[in-house]
């Protein structure tokens, strides 16, 4: 019987879809060193906004930032990659596709947040997975007819910037900021950039739209120290509501494609606390 192909073993797959969420994640920060040093020679990549290039060489000299360039372009952070491994005929050579989420960081001049597509042909080479074919793009999204900014968005970059216009309305501005302390300096955080706080052993995890830090604080002190549009779901998750998209049955939703656990039984204490604060039922929880 002829074969069908094959995918690499589970753990080279685990390892092929950690590499493409590296690759993307570096892309979409603008940083391109790891696929400068993932790529074939004869690479073809096309960009989400369709620009193709061919050859490693020019990867190199169109996408390798110079400090004349312009840098107006926003970094991005990558959210909830999904990512799979095709069967292929071949066993040294893989297909990966999926799709992530961006959201640009809050210091650009422009804010947005879109979902991606990307498709990377992957060949083996030695010890190496190298990319031959990479194409990213942008999945089709509905424009927001409802609600309108001066200019037209995507539906989901219109609820992430109302979702930092909340937080920012709702908790005073950035005089506001918390000190914490992060390794041996003290980081000074804006509560209405927080999206959520996560325990992780004796310190925790502030997860904000610009990122993450860990801070050395248990996440019980950090509660006590933000405003009270934080809301405690688990034993190791707050949240900020102005940041909530939709509660389900046993986890809430982020405007940003995050997931968190509730349990069960404190899932009616969560609903009652939305539906005080007006939340729940307003398609944002």
């Amino acid at each position: 019987m002829r074969s069908l192909g094959s995918t690499p073993p589970p753990g080279e797959k685990t390892a092929l879809v950690n590499l493409a969420v590296r690759l993307v994640s570096g892309v979409a920060k603008g940083d391109y060193q790891l696929l400068f040093s993932h790529v074939t020679e004869d690479i073809i990549y096309i960009g989400a906004d369709t620009s193709v290039i061919r050859g490693a060489a020019n990867l190199r000299a169109l996408l390798d930032p110079q400090p004349e360039k312009d840098t107006a372009r926003p970094a991005y952070l990558v959210r909830k990659p999904r990512f799979n491994v095709v069967r292929c005929a071949s066993p040294t050579e893989a297909i990966v596709v999926g799709t992530y989420l961006t959201y640009s960081e809050l210091t650009a001049n422009a804010i947005s947040s879109e979902r991606q597509r990307a498709t990377l042909c992957m060949r083996r080479c030695e010890d190496t997975w190298r990319a031959y074919h990479v194409h990213l793009s942008a999945a089709w999204q509905p424009v927001d007819d409802a609600h309108r900014f001066p200019f037209t968005v995507s539906e989901q970059t219109y609820r992430y910037v109302q979702a930092i216009l909340r937080a920012a309305k709702r908790m005073g501005g950035p005089d506001e900021r918390l000190a914490l302390a992060s390794g041996r300096s003290v980081l000074y955080v804006d509560p209405s950039l927080i999206m959520y706080v996560e325990a992780a052993d004796k310190h925790c995890i502030l997860h904000t739209t610009d990122g993450s830090t860990e801070v050395h604080r248990l996440l019980g002190d950090v509660e006590q120290l933000l405003p009270a549009d934080f809301l405690r779901i688990s034993r190791k998750h707050v949240v900020n509501r102005a940041y909530l998209l939709n509660v389900a049955s046993s986890t809430v939703t982020l405007v940003d494609g995050t997931e968190l656990p509730v349990p069960k039984r404190r899932m009616p204490e969560v609903r009652r606390a939305l539906k005080k604060a007006g939340q729940e039922g307003s398609g944002r929880a």
